[in-house]
């Protein structure tokens, strides 16, 4: 699970989203193996409510959804 907070948040307080993913790791960290379900939290720097500031702001969130996306699912690198 991908979990994305801005630390300028007006809205929702960025510390909700810290304690969501202690939650989060504590439930599924019970008997489980670590890492078989990875929970990241992101956390952007100078970014409010809407997350996001232009083109190049928006590639990147893409891409780290992907990739984050890829490495949970194992997929295979094609060139």
């Amino acid at each position: 699970m991908l979990v994305s907070t801005g630390d300028h948040d007006d809205r929702v307080v960025p510390l909700h989203s810290y304690k969501y993913v202690a939650e989060l790791q504590y439930k599924a960290g019970n008997g489980k193996v670590a890492g078989q379900n990875p929970i990241l939290l992101q956390v952007k720097k100078d970014r409010g409510h809407a997350g996001v500031n232009g083109l190049t702001s928006i590639i990147e969130e893409d891409a780290l959804k992907y990739a984050f996306i890829a490495k949970v699912t194992n997929s295979p690198w094609i060139n």
